[in-house]
């Protein structure tokens, strides 16, 4: 496995670029974690969703046979060509991605194929950088290309590593999810050492964050082992966030005032500002190898990404007229028309102003004092909380399985009383 990289670095067509294509090269970004069930799939999908409001032109590749990240965005799971006709070569990127509802996010969709892909990839040579040959074939021109990668370490998921500029680590803050972290960044460093040297930590986005100690302590934990890495931004446990999964719609449209929408929008925020961070540093570093000696890592990296755009330039500004555009989309799949927005195409001064019809929202809990993000754990609970009619119930159950345990004990002893 150590060879492969030369043996694919001799006949990469990044090579073959010229600096007038380096322009198209989007930034890419793969969402990983070796652990399934941290917001993964979710945060692709938000993220895609918050860049394209942003004013950022994205496709969202679902790699996962599942396809969650499909059907998150309103697509058609299973129908039709997407990533794995882009794996065989039958279609390029640009080709594959289908327009969503939203504006400037395109969708590459998953199939059920996906699920026998990498049994066939295993036979080809060099089947590591399959995904980045086919990508730099005929490189799409878009701001972002974000990948959603199944969980664990398989073939699929290595191929979007090795194509990609950045990894972007979403965990859990509870012990399992922070234990499967710790062997995804293991496998973050091989792939670095082996076939992608240039792969940069985006970072590391805590999500589904309770108020509990457990959370808290692991909150901290991931702090302190990760350090700047992670994401100031945290994902609130949202009962939003699972409705809106249900609808079809990303969190940030189905229902942008909820808490676990804004904190989506704060991490694409943070998300731009450390892009511009990595473009920098990848320039940097980009010049010095060009500088020194030819090395084996320059002739394996992507081609740089496409200069800064106005999202990335400034993502305060584009962070903040993003939520307008939100609430556009909001409306326009839910009805009515955002708040305090003009109706542009009403040359009616005094025409009367709808609104929009948000789904509704639980109240909002308040913050604890460590000014960890308020999430909706005790709603959930008062929700579910048993009546006094369950509890009466649950009381007869146990009272009957007792009193059955005790006629049973009783035959058992007649009967063996009487055969002694």
């Amino acid at each position: 496995m150590s060879d492969a990289p030369s043996q694919t670095a001799d006949r990469t067509p990044s090579d073959a670029l010229s600096e007038a294509d380096h322009r198209t090269i989007p930034w890419i970004t793969a969402v990983y974690n070796q652990k399934g069930g941290v917001g993964k799939t979710t945060t692709a999908a938000n993220l895609a969703t918050a860049l394209a409001a942003c004013g950022q032109t994205v496709i969202l590749v679902d790699l996962d046979s599942q396809g969650n990240a499909t059907t998150s965005v309103g697509g058609l799971y299973n129908q039709g060509p997407g990533a794995y006709e882009f794996f065989t070569g039958d279609a390029s990127l640009a080709e594959l991605a289908r327009e969503t509802a939203y504006p400037g996010l395109r969708l590459v969709a998953a199939s059920r194929m996906l699920a026998g892909l990498e049994l066939e990839l295993s036979e080809q040579d060099s089947p590591q950088f399959v995904f980045r040959e086919r990508l730099l074939s005929d490189m799409p021109s878009v701001d972002h290309i974000l990948i959603d990668s199944p969980p664990a370490l398989g073939l699929l998921p290595v191929n979007a590593l090795v194509a990609a500029h950045s990894v972007l680590v979403p965990v859990q803050s509870e012990t399992f999810a922070h234990d499967g972290m710790v062997n995804a960044f293991f496998s973050l460093k091989r792939i670095r050492s082996t076939f992608n040297p240039s792969l940069a930590i985006h970072g590391v986005l805590v999500t589904m964050m309770g108020t509990d100690a457990t959370s808290k302590k692991l909150d901290k934990v991931i702090r302190s082992e990760f350090a700047d890495a992670v994401f100031s931004a945290v994902i609130p446990r949202d009962i939003a966030v699972s409705d809106s999964a249900d609808a079809d719609h990303p969190v940030v449209v189905h229902a942008p005032q909820s808490p676990g929408a804004q904190a989506y929008m704060e991490a694409t925020r943070e998300f731009l500002h450390r892009e511009a961070d990595l473009r920098e540093r990848l320039s940097r570093q980009r010049a010095s190898t060009a500088s020194g000696p030819t090395s084996e890592e320059g002739g394996r990296s992507l081609p740089l990404p496409c200069p800064l755009s106005k999202a990335t330039a400034d993502p305060d500004a584009s962070a903040l007229a993003a939520t307008t555009t939100l609430a556009r989309w909001h409306a326009r799949v839910f009805g009515g028309i955002p708040t305090g927005e003009e109706t542009a195409n009403n040359s009616a001064p005094d025409a009367p102003k709808s609104k929009p019809v948000p789904p509704p929202l639980k109240p909002t809990l308040e913050a604890p004092a460590d000014d960890i993000p308020p999430d909706w754990t005790g709603v959930v609970d008062d929700v579910y909380a048993p009546t006094d009619g369950d509890q009466g119930l649950r009381t007869a159950t146990w009272v009957m399985a007792a009193a059955a345990v005790v006629v049973l004990c009783g035959v058992i002893y007649i009967t063996m009383t009487t055969m002694g």
